[in-house]
């Protein structure tokens, strides 16, 4: 850059200084009649040449969106660049911290790190940020190392990762979504997600459910992730197999679901129930769309629970009225509903659910917000500490002040899928 300044710099000094010299005109076209060859006109460009405006762009002027519209573009952007400086020079996200004492915390895990990298992404496609992008390629690249190819099976890649590194259908979930997400993504780079969804194709099992595990999260979020990350390669290369593993996984997860509902159930496979619905019309995912955000809705606490008005806009996870505290998962519950006024606005009309499911929505946008760092709650801290570990943090609950990567990529997607939903506005 600095060469090119100095050339341009002298070429002005030399004009102020040289006396204006007679300029002949510049050099035209041959006529038709020596050349043998029409007069070319004027060359317009195609319209693939624009460059597509990044998502954020809409966002420019928060004045004309409600505000809990732009206060959820402002949690966003915070919540991407609390992960950003949280990369180490490997590409791993640093997993938390303790405010009290300033020190980091314990528990972080490989499936963790791969919800943040998808976060990340995420927030680079919508945003069009380079620092963001460069910040998701990297942790995608490293995260990538933590796999390998099936040597009996050249559309499939497994993840190998340690006990402790949580579980890999999880894993291979968010990583493939991550690599969907990422604005320079290549082919090279997409065929590696497809291979992810290869392994993930392989756990389906005779009935459509995914095997995972036994555990909460195995049985109410992996899945549903999984489908998520299926939906997605179906979108990106359409085929007839794609269609048929996600029309017997939803199938019977719509029926899992109405004998065991749970919010991070719900909320994690509503969005690829509402993709695959978007993309095929498929009638039964319309369904299980509408059942599982009805569900939502009447599982949220409301302002009127007078012993649990701190709750509002949260999720009790199952059907019982138990009195456990909620915390960041419900962002997935939000991202849910948000899938779900897409679905609504783009896909299948419905005027009676679709103002009970954005006021639900803006609700549970409204409490995981909460749970974010800002600088209107943390005056207490010191201003360089604030900056640099606290501000666009999400916490894991409202009495506790441990900020997760994990905590702050869920309400960083679920921001960031609202914004998209067509529900931010009003």
């Amino acid at each position: 850059m600095r060469p090119i300044l100095s050339i341009s710099f002298l070429a002005t000094l030399g004009l102020a200084v040289m006396p204006a010299a007679a300029q002949s005109p510049p050099p035209g076209l041959l006529p038709p009649s020596i050349t043998g060859r029409p007069v070319p006109e004027a060359v317009t460009p195609v319209a693939a040449s624009v460059p597509k405006q990044p998502s954020i762009a809409r966002f420019q002027n928060l004045q004309n969106y409600p505000p809990d519209t732009a206060s959820t573009v402002l949690g966003m952007r915070a919540a991407a660049e609390w992960l950003a400086k949280r990369q180490q020079p490997q590409g791993r996200f640093l997993f938390g911290v303790n405010p009290a004492l300033r020190t980091p915390i314990d528990g972080d895990s490989d499936y963790r790190q791969a919800l943040a990298t998808w976060a990340v992404c995420q927030a680079a496609n919508f945003t069009a940020d380079e620092k963001l992008t460069a910040c998701g390629g990297q942790a995608v690249l490293g995260l990538l190392a933590l796999t390998k190819d099936d040597p009996a099976d050249a559309t499939c890649k497994t993840p190998t990762l340690l006990p402790t590194g949580g579980n890999p259908v999880g894993f291979a979930a968010a990583l493939a979504l991550s690599i969907y997400s990422l604005p320079t993504a290549d082919p090279k780079l997409l065929a590696e997600a497809e291979k992810l969804c290869g392994f993930l194709r392989k756990q389906v099992q005779a009935d459509g459910s995914v095997a995972c595990g036994d555990d909460a999260d195995a049985v109410n979020v992996y899945p549903g992730l999984a489908l998520q990350a299926l939906a997605a390669s179906r979108r990106v290369r359409p085929e007839a197999a794609k269609d048929a593993v996600l029309a017997k996984s939803l199938a019977q997860y719509r029926t899992k679901f109405k004998a065991a509902p749970h919010a991070n159930f719900a909320g994690t496979m509503i969005p690829a129930a509402a993709e695959f619905c978007l993309e095929t019309k498929d009638a039964n995912a319309a369904g299980m769309v509408f059942e599982m955000a009805d569900w939502l809705c009447a599982a949220q606490y409301g302002k009127a629970d007078g012993q649990h008005v701190l709750w509002a806009g949260a999720f009790r996870t199952d059907s019982l009225p138990a009195a456990t505290e909620p915390g960041f998962e419900s962002a997935h519950a939000v991202r849910g509903l948000a899938a779900a006024c897409q679905l609504i606005r783009q896909g299948v009309p419905d005027l009676t659910r679709y103002p009970k499911y954005r006021a639900a929505a803006v609700e549970g946008l409204a409490f995981t917000r909460g749970l974010q760092f800002t600088v209107e709650n943390t005056g207490h801290f010191m201003a360089d500490f604030r900056t640099q570990y606290l501000l666009g943090g999400v916490r894991t609950a409202l009495t506790d002040g441990n900020i997760r990567a994990d905590a702050t990529a869920l309400a960083g997607l679920a921001f960031q899928r609202f914004l998209e939903s067509g529900a931010e506005q009003q």
